[in-house]
């Protein structure tokens, strides 16, 4: 290729002269880039070839100073001189392309950093047509780049009542008319509908508005607090509206800012605050505030005082009457501690005041009533006084020759007597315990209700007072055939401090009415450790029998003062309704309570506690011999809570004891025992047993020469005259009657297995020989008693148990 000519353009934009291309090494192509070069070879081969490629394309090259331009080359074939020639205009587009490569950079900065941003950013064009969105408005509508690329509109994101609303902005904005940012609505891809806030600018190219540049804000959540916040007021507005007291909250210029319907009745049903009321046009139908010394404006004592008021006011109602109000009013602060509000709150007291009238009225009345009640207060109590005074001499006159009576009837009992004066004997006593006994319980119900009756506070021994009661319920549960049994866990302490013969006492009614109450079975009075301190126990007493019981509806009121289940129970059983009254009141007394667990037709459980101190000293001595740890001992007895108590007193005195219901398994035991080489040594056994009862167990035990050296304890709830004889024929060691007390069983087994009995001429161990062994028989007593019938008595009863006494009948 030659050049026939080159402009001067040519030559400023290369560098190269018409006289340098005629040089014979020269070749346009070698200037230019090798991308370039390639790519004009190859539009030239194409021409010569024929074909006709695009007649502008750009390629690069270097001018004579070495700088690479960029130029737009439009090349078309001409005919010249007889043939044909290319002609060729070059452009230097350098600048140009530079500056749409800083463009391009520009637009890629502004769009990343846009991303970037959490709001969403969108570009319209004249018509509407999205031009861009950044990722922000992508995520929000779900609209992608290619829906934009594929000429997505603005009426495609817009409900249809804002399209044209929106449209009709735009234009304005076009016009450079100001326009305020609004609200629309918008519908995502996936339908939902986002409410949303448009900031917008026009884009200008050359002076002209191409478009409109925007940011959107989404304002779902503005929305929703909105709408919270109007459920919210409208829920207040229907709380205080709820209040029949008048609300009202009030700035410091008297203005009403917000009222219930209470205050719309006062002013005829009108709304204060839409009318813009103040507070004493709605209080007092007055254009001026309340400023009178006699009758002071609460807002004012507020704004005065910081603080909140409470005063009675005059209003007036919607008719204009006048009604006595209290108000409460308070201030409300701002954050910088500036009252800016007062909430005021009123309520109607003319029925109040009226009312209090009426009350002033009566107490004067009531007063005088009091005075004359105290008066009758008085001689009531002075009459309550006397009756108890009376009640207590009487009960006390009463009881000393009762305890004549009885006495010399029980020494009567024990002298020789026929069958029929033995009957008019025992009827002489069970009249007499009756009549006692309801005299006790006058009397204490008599102390109880005037106040003084007071608690003891006395060292004791509880096993030994547990004893004493047991021996005398035990005669009364046998004359019924009935099982009795007492006993304390062993955990239980025996010394203690308090008073014995109350609790003696609750023991005696509980006991006494279970015997009343049952007919056949058991009673069964159990001692347990409630809890304990260093210095204090509290124990529970337990009385069960399986008698009658008592029906759910009526436990409630046993404990009541003259009160029994039923009418017909005192026809039946007798008694004053007394007993557990009394029993209830000495428990409470004695730092505990008292209860009942029963079942209709299957017995009851009557309980209580009681509080007593320990004692910090006390002697305990143990005279009798022998060490009954580790022994092996079976007990025989059908009854399962007689077997219990033994077998919970025998453990805790380390021995090894083992039970047997019936005296076919009780054989059975013993020679198993033999075989084993462990044989018993002692036996305990009951008298009253089905089939084969103790006395003949015993036989059979004595007759068997594997068994014979075992040592034989007899249990019997009915004591005999002749027992002990035939007993000792039989080759018992022990005779025991129920109940029996738990160191006279102690005593009774320690003297059995020890081998040691009372003497020759009574080799039978009794609870008699066990208790004159502890004996001191040099006792001298003295006897104080100035009614001479009872000092028969005690001297009579003294003689029976061995013992002699003077008596004196004064100080």
């Amino acid at each position: 290729e030659s050049f026939d000519l080159v402009n001067k353009s040519f030559v400023d934009l290369t560098g190269i002269t018409l006289e340098g291309t005629q040089d014979p090494g020269f070749d346009f192509l070698e200037n230019l880039t090798p991308e370039s070069r390639i790519l004009v070879r190859e539009r030239l081969a194409m021409r010569e070839r024929g074909e006709h490629p695009s007649d502008v394309y750009e390629f690069s090259l270097f001018n004579t100073l070495g700088e690479i331009r960029l130029v737009q080359a439009s090349v078309s074939e001409i005919d010249y001189r007889d043939g044909k020639a290319i002609i060729g205009i070059l452009r230097d587009i350098t600048e140009s392309r530079q500056a749409e490569m800083r463009l391009e950079e520009s637009t890629k900065r502004f769009e990343a950093l846009a991303d970037l941003l959490p709001q969403p950013i969108f570009e319209i064009d004249i018509d509407g047509i999205f031009t861009y969105a950044n990722r922000a408005a992508n995520e929000l509508y779900k609209y992608t780049q290619e829906d934009i690329e594929n000429g997505l509109t603005i009426n495609y994101l817009l409900i249809s009542r804002d399209r044209r609303r929106i449209m009709v902005h735009f234009g304005r904005r076009l016009r450079g008319q100001i326009v305020d940012d609004y609200e629309y609505t918008c519908v995502a891809k996936d339908g939902r509908q986002i409410p949303v806030l448009i900031y917008s600018s026009i884009i200008y190219s050359k002076g002209e508005a191409v478009g409109t540049r925007g940011i959107t804000l989404d304002i779902s959540n503005l929305k929703e607090s909105e709408r919270e916040m109007e459920r919210t007021q409208a829920f207040m507005q229907s709380v205080i509206d709820g209040f029949p007291d008048s609300l009202l909250v009030i700035d410091p210029e008297y203005n009403v800012l917000l009222a219930n319907q209470a205050v719309s009745k006062m002013v005829g049903g009108d709304d204060p605050v839409a009318t813009c009321m103040k507070c004493h046009q709605v209080s007092h139908k007055s254009d001026t505030p309340c400023l009178g010394k006699d009758d002071p404006c609460p807002i004012e004592q507020v704004l005065a005082t910081r603080a909140p008021v409470v005063v009675e006011h005059t209003h007036f109602d919607a008719e204009g009457n006048e009604i006595a109000v209290e108000i409460v009013a308070a201030p409300i602060f701002n954050d910088d501690g500036e009252v800016i509000q007062i909430i005021e709150s009123s309520r109607d007291i003319t029925d109040r005041i009226e009312r209090e009238a009426e009350l002033r009225e009566m107490n004067e009345h009531l007063e005088n009533q009091t005075l004359l009640a105290v008066e009758l207060t008085s001689q009531a109590e002075m009459a309550s006084k006397a009756k108890s005074e009376f009640l207590a001499n009487m009960s006390h006159e009463i009881r000393t020759p009762m305890n004549g009576v009885i006495g010399m009837n029980g020494l009567l009992l024990d002298t020789d007597l026929d069958d029929e004066q033995r009957r008019f004997a025992n009827t002489v006593k069970a009249s007499a315990d009756a009549l006692l006994e309801l005299i006790n319980d006058i009397l204490d119900f008599s102390k109880i209700e005037a106040g003084k009756l007071e608690m003891e506070i006395l060292d004791f021994d509880l096993r030994s007072t547990l004893g004493d009661f047991s021996e005398l319920m035990a005669l009364r549960a046998h004359e019924k055939g009935l099982e009795f049994v007492c006993a304390a866990s062993p955990e239980t302490p025996s010394y203690l401090r308090g008073d014995p013969g109350r609790l003696r006492q609750i023991l005696l009614n509980l006991a006494g009415n279970s015997i009343k109450f049952t007919s056949k079975g058991e009673i069964a009075v159990l001692v347990t450790l409630e809890s304990e301190t260093d210095d204090d126990v509290v124990l529970r007493f337990g009385v069960r029998d399986t008698g009658i019981g008592i029906p759910a509806d009526k436990q409630s009121q046993l404990f009541h003062q003259f009160t029994q289940v039923d009418a017909s129970t005192t026809r039946k059983f007798g008694g004053t309704g007394l007993g557990l009254a009394i029993s209830k009141q000495l428990s409470e007394m004695m730092g505990g309570e008292i209860g009942v667990i029963s079942e209709d037709g299957k017995g009851s459980e009557f309980w209580f506690t009681a509080q007593f101190e320990k004692q910090k000293d006390h002697e305990h001595e143990q005279e009798l011999p022998g060490d009954v740890s580790g022994s092996h001992v079976l007990i025989v007895d059908d009854n399962a809570t007689n077997r219990e108590i033994l077998m919970t007193q025998l453990q805790a005195w380390d021995m090894l004891p083992v039970e047997a219901p019936e005296a076919e398994t009780a054989l059975r035991l013993l020679r198993e025992a033999v075989d084993a080489d462990t044989p018993f040594r002692l036996a305990i056994v009951d008298m009253q047993m089905p089939g084969m009862d103790g006395e003949e167990l015993g036989r059979t035990i004595k007759a068997d020469p594997v068994l014979v050296d075992t040592a034989l304890v007899m249990m019997t709830s009915l004591g005999r005259r002749g027992d002990a004889k035939r007993l000792t024929e039989i080759g018992f060691d022990a005779y025991l009657t129920k109940p029996v007390r738990q160191s006279e069983l102690f005593d009774s087994l320690a003297l059995v297995l020890s081998g040691k009995k009372r003497s020759s001429d009574q080799p039978l161990v009794t609870r008699h020989s066990v208790r004159e062994i502890r004996r001191d028989t040099a006792i001298r007593i003295l006897l104080a008693e100035d009614n001479f019938t009872n000092q028969q008595v005690a001297l009579g009863i003294l003689k029976k148990l061995g013992l002699s006494a003077e008596a004196v009948a004064n100080g």
